[in-house]
């Protein structure tokens, strides 16, 4: 297990961590962002993707686009770029107004069902939540105010936060010494092997789920300890590690109804 004393960087001033005295939550869920509580992937592709083609004149292979998908933005721009710092520079500037005009709009819709009403059943049993992402922490902050998520979270780490992103697992590290939750009552639940890999280094639980960008197979082989195909199975898994047979009830809340519910 990693020692937790790696510096870290300053706490977000937006975190709403004194809903429950940390010392008395019952665990912290750490989450990934997109692929993992929103529906962006295919939209983040798609607007870099074009913003590439603008800036570079060549538009990149599909398959070379979702496997970007995760990493901080401008490792992404780097990269369509094939290294030219000027061009990157660019893709990031025009991919920024094109996320601000287009995707954190959509915020609301972007939901994966069941996410809004998982991460209540999670509040309502003492658990602490945050949001540990490859974003920037403006990136992340803009799109879950916009999809209403930004109230039911008590802490956010964005790239910018920490000395390296995920795969690294000093952002797992960084959130965990925001919320004051020890590595043994952590998991980090998200859908790219970035998020097991980081998780797994800091010492923690890892869920990874397959409705997002990763595949299963890639998900076991990064050594997820847990691999689920929707949300209310996240909740469920949460409150089997801990035996909670409130919050496992609660996990199946309206599984019936989720089909019913918008996108």
């Amino acid at each position: 297990m990693p020692d937790r004393t790696e510096p870290t960087a300053r706490a977000d001033s937006s975190d709403t961590g004194s809903r429950t005295p940390h010392g008395d939550a019952v665990g912290a869920a750490l989450l990934d962002l997109d692929g993992t509580l929103l529906r962006t992937p295919a939209l983040i592709i798609a607007e870099m993707a074009d913003e590439a083609h603008q800036v570079t004149g060549s538009r990149p292979e599909p398959e070379t686009a979702w496997e970007l998908v995760g990493r901080p933005l401008e490792e992404i721009a780097l990269t369509l770029a094939a290294g030219d710092q000027a061009q990157a520079q660019l893709i990031v500037t025009g991919y920024r107004r094109r996320y601000l005009a287009r995707i954190v709009p959509a915020g609301e819709r972007l939901l994966f069902p069941g996410v809004a009403d998982g991460l209540d059943a999670l509040r309502r049993h003492g658990w602490l939540i945050a949001v540990v992402t490859n974003k920037s922490a403006r990136g992340a902050a803009e799109i879950l105010h916009s999809s209403g998520l930004r109230a039911r979270i008590d802490a956010v780490v964005g790239a910018d936060d920490t000395p390296h992103p995920k795969p690294h697992p000093s952002p797992v590290l960084t959130a965990l010494d925001r919320l004051g939750v020890p590595t043994t009552r952590a998991t980090m639940i998200g859908d790219t092997v970035h998020d097991i890999i980081a998780g797994n280094a800091a010492g923690v639980r890892t869920v990874g789920v397959t409705y997002g960008v990763g595949k299963r197979c890639d998900l076991a082989a990064a050594g997820a300890d847990v691999i689920v195909d929707d949300f209310s199975r996240v909740i469920a898994t949460l409150a089997e590690h801990i035996h909670d047979p409130s919050l496992l009830e609660a996990a199946t809340y309206d599984v019936r109804e989720l089909g019913d519910r918008p996108a």
